[in-house]
């Protein structure tokens, strides 16, 4: 182990000779060729007494050559850092400033700092294969915090991500202390070991929220028709085929906004509307989102017996019946007699940020690996969708539940007590 810390350059070759030949416990046959005890084994006392006490008084003291506290950055880079990388599989490349894909680059050069010269060095940056960094490391000696380092380990990030244009992720160390900040709105957390480089692309991967350009879903504030949502992606893939013959400059970008123009040339005889309640309910949310009552909705925040008043007028009275919202309920199997607060928040969903800190002090609380973070993060995905989770769904749900027992057998019921308190700040009034 001392060789593997580098703390010893070479061990010695052993010497059977040093070893003591008084024994204290059972005495075991000896080979008849092996050294004889000058005293009696079972006369231990006897031996102690003969021995001068002056010359025991004499012996020199034995002073240690190295305090973990008083050792300098760089020792501390070079005997634990750089070890735990090499341990994630990262080759610590030796010459500073030097850039190389899926490396561990040293003293990387950045630019934007706020100091006289705008220049910094960042201590550790990990590339991944693409070449654009996936994280950076900021060390600081034993001695010290490592707290100390994340102001300027999220400096070093801001200037990587001005170049690169991806911000990596970020851990701040002492060598014998790790923290992660992992950009996706979790707290910073401590960790026992750095990411491998797949690990450090799943967490980059998992943070864009981009749709692909052939994802052709359409929003359900838009539109629930099954006929009118064919309808839509079927003219989006025919307008996307039909650019390719449109002549002109090479390049040139078009925009199509299409609208439903309805006109009947002069006075219609009747109208019959054919908006169901739940499309009347979505068109509203969509075209009312800085309501002052929707935005405490969406920041789980309590309401007042004024705002649940307003909300009551508006789906009771402005958009439909207390009938039509009961009918609603019992359509899409909710819970009869739900508050509308928590109708509303599982119709349009909630701030992923808010969600977060509802279950922040269970991620700072738990070191997770990358499955149970993957976990945690199908969960807040589908609160966030859905507006809510019920209490018992780890036992309907057979794959939540599945999960939960894979990969948290230990914290499963610590697991579920969360599950159950976002559920209930979600659904007080």
């Amino acid at each position: 182990m001392l060789l593997k810390l580098r703390v010893l350059s070479s061990l010695a070759p052993f010497d059977g000779s040093l070893l003591p030949t008084g024994q204290t416990g059972p005495t075991r046959p000896t080979s008849p060729t092996g050294p004889k005890s000058p005293t009696n084994p079972t006369s231990t006392e006897a031996f102690v007494a003969k021995v001068e006490p002056e010359k025991v008084e004499a012996a020199p003291a034995v002073k240690a050559d190295l305090s973990w506290g008083d050792i300098s950055e760089a020792e501390t880079r070079r005997r634990f850092i750089d070890l735990m990388l090499r341990e994630a599989g990262w080759e610590v490349l030796e010459t500073e400033g030097d850039i190389a894909s899926s490396k561990a680059c040293i003293e990387v050069e950045v630019d934007g700092m706020p100091n006289n010269t705008g220049k910094g060095y960042a201590d550790y940056v990990l590339f991944g294969a693409d070449g654009k960094p996936l994280a950076v490391i900021e060390a600081k000696r034993t001695s010290k915090d490592a707290g100390i380092g994340k102001h300027q380990a999220e400096l070093y990030a801001d200037c990587l991500e001005k170049r690169y244009k991806v911000r990596p992720v970020i851990y701040y160390t002492n060598g014998f202390e790790i923290y992660l900040i992992d950009g996706m709105g979790y707290p910073a957390r401590r960790l026992y070991a750095f990411h491998t480089e797949k690990d450090l692309e799943l967490i980059m991967s998992r943070r864009s929220g981009s749709r692909d350009i052939t994802d052709f879903t359409i929003k359900e504030t838009m539109t629930n028709s099954y006929y009118q949502k064919r309808a839509i992606e079927n003219m989006r893939k025919e307008l996307r085929e039909l650019m390719k013959f449109l002549k002109g400059e090479a390049g040139k970008t078009f925009t199509v906004n299409i609208e439903d123009d309805i006109s009947d040339g002069g006075v219609a005889a009747s109208v019959n509307s054919t908006v169901t309640y739940k499309e009347r309910v979505l068109d509203f949310l969509a075209n009312n989102r800085d309501l002052p009552v929707l935005k405490k909705i969406q920041n789980i925040e309590k309401l007042t017996p004024a705002d649940i008043d307003e909300l009551e007028r508006i789906l009771w009275k402005e958009l439909g019946t207390k009938e039509d919202y009961e009918r609603y309920l019992k359509r899409e199997k909710m819970t009869a007699g739900i508050p509308v607060a928590a109708f509303i928040r599982k119709v349009s969903g909630l701030d992923r940020q808010k969600a977060i800190r509802l279950f922040s002090d269970f991620i700072s609380a738990n070191t997770l690996t990358a499955g149970q973070e993957e976990f945690i993060n199908n969960i807040l995905n589908y609160v966030c969708q859905n507006g809510d989770m019920e209490k018992n769904v780890f036992v309907t749900n057979r794959i939540f539940r599945e999960s939960l027992l894979k990969h948290f057998p230990n914290k499963a019921a610590q697991v579920a007590g969360f599950v159950a308190m976002l559920h209930d700040s979600i659904t007080v009034a």
